[in-house]
């Protein structure tokens, strides 16, 4: 199939050669495949193919130099551009012949051929490339035959001729003239740029998309444990109340402490088997910690912040927590309805159920109780380990002044004697203080209120 031409590039070998060979190069990556130019032809017969295609071209570009246009007084005589302007107005066919009749013996200027066609079309763009205005040359008072004299009435683009310049720097003055739409040219850069913007847009997609299957997949399971966990705990009257915003971490917490609630008055009083840990309080309140802190006793609480927490809770669950009173305390570290009669919460030997002094090695240590036994009721750390914040003022009989601000703390502590673990020892606490490590809190909750 033949190429289709958009743009013409006419010129004269001997003095610009050159310059309209570059010129083709450069706007070749703009226009592939779209540009004539008459490269081969050193017959010295005209290619009859180059008038068609200045016949359906949008662009004629003509690049000339300075000795392009030398014509002698004959050149401009009426015979012979008589003769120029009939080849010039044949058709294509007749043209054809009317070169094969002259025959290649035949002096013609096939230049002068070229521009005085593409002069007869009205909707051709004519573009002459053209030295510089010098003192020896000036292309618009050049003296051209007359049919080919309208070159000079088109607005020219400009080249220096200095040996220091630059052609390439025509190109741009070049397409600005042009009628013919570039090709779209794609740089390597600018190729690998869209490659790898194209590359981050699918990966951010693909991300996305994740993203949102993991949302849904978390949202179903966020809900599916609602539902679990308001079937298991019924009998505490367990709601969520369509919360949308409890956290899958939360509900983790909710059954930790649920599942860890120890009956001390069947049906009428509850409590936790442990004191309340770093998971359960961080959970509930959604804050970050190390998870081999899990199951250690919760401390640097105030008073006011455990009662926060008990609120925290009942606004997650309707259920009414608590912290225990001092007699609740009491009552259950001595075994509840079956109470053991015990001086230590489960037995008389401290060393059996209590991290204190002499067990503990100056730490606190997990809640599970570890090597210490539970007491009659199925608690751990009733003595020792960590004091527990109750419900009472330390002074019943307090009614002003700094006494109503001590709070009452039970079971002593990992630091303790044997003597402040005892069972009916007791201890206080501002009300305000949190920077105490030894004292956390144990919960409660009073059922058929």
């Amino acid at each position: 199939m033949a190429n289709k031409y958009d743009i013409f590039i006419s010129y004269r070998r001997k003095d610009a050669g050159d310059k309209a060979e570059h010129l083709k190069d450069l706007l070749e990556p703009y226009y592939k495949k779209r540009i004539s130019f008459d490269r081969e032809n050193l017959t010295g017969k005209f290619n009859v193919q180059l008038i068609e295609r200045i016949d359906s071209v949008k662009d004629f570009l003509l690049v000339i130099g300075k000795n392009s246009f030398c014509y002698m007084d004959k050149d401009r005589s009426d015979e012979s551009v008589a003769f120029y302007n009939e080849l010039t107005s044949l058709s294509q066919e007749d043209f054809a012949r009317r070169i094969d009749e002259l025959g290649p013996d035949v002096n013609i200027d096939y230049v002068r051929i070229e521009i005085g066609r593409a002069l007869r079309r009205k909707d051709i763009h004519i573009i002459p490339i053209v030295p510089e205005r010098t003192e020896s040359y000036n292309f618009a008072t050049l003296n051209l035959p007359s049919d080919i004299a309208g070159i000079k009435t088109y607005e020219a683009v400009f080249y220096s001729d200095s040996p220091d310049a630059l052609f390439k720097d025509v190109l741009p003055k070049v397409r600005k003239h042009m009628k013919s739409n570039a090709d779209i040219v794609v740089n390597k850069a600018l190729f690998s740029f869209m490659a790898l913007l194209l590359v981050a847009f699918m990966v951010s997609a693909l991300w996305m998309c994740y993203q949102d299957r993991q949302k849904k997949r978390a949202e179903s399971q966020r809900v599916g444990m609602m539902v679990h966990l308001q079937e298991k705990y019924a009998h505490y009257g367990l709601n969520f109340y369509n919360n949308d915003t409890i956290s899958i971490g939360q509900m983790r917490a909710i059954d930790d402490i649920l599942g860890n609630m120890q009956d001390v008055i069947p049906d009428t009083l509850q409590m936790g088997i442990f004191e309340v840990t770093i998971s359960q309080w961080n959970g509930i309140m959604k804050l970050p910690y190390n998870p081999s802190d899990s199951l250690m006793p919760k401390t640097n609480v105030s008073y006011g912040d455990c009662l926060a927490f008990v609120e925290g809770l009942y606004e997650l669950t309707k259920i009414e927590f608590e912290l225990p009173t001092e007699e609740d305390w009491e009552y259950a570290a001595q075994g509840g309805e079956s109470p053991d009669g015990t001086i230590y919460a489960g037995s008389n030997d401290p060393d059996e159920v209590a991290w204190y002094r002499k067990t503990a090695q100056g730490i606190a240590h997990k809640c599970d109780g570890g090597y210490k036994n539970p007491n009659g009721c199925g608690l751990y750390n009733m003595s020792g380990n960590v004091g527990e914040l109750c419900f009472n003022t330390f002074d019943k009989d307090a009614v002003e002044g700094k006494a109503l601000s001590q709070k009452v703390v039970k079971g002593g502590n990992y630091s303790s004697s044997a003597y402040d673990i005892k069972v009916a020892s007791r201890a206080s606490i501002d009300e305000n203080d949190r920077s105490n490590n030894k004292v956390g809190l144990r919960l409660a909750i009073r059922l058929n209120q």
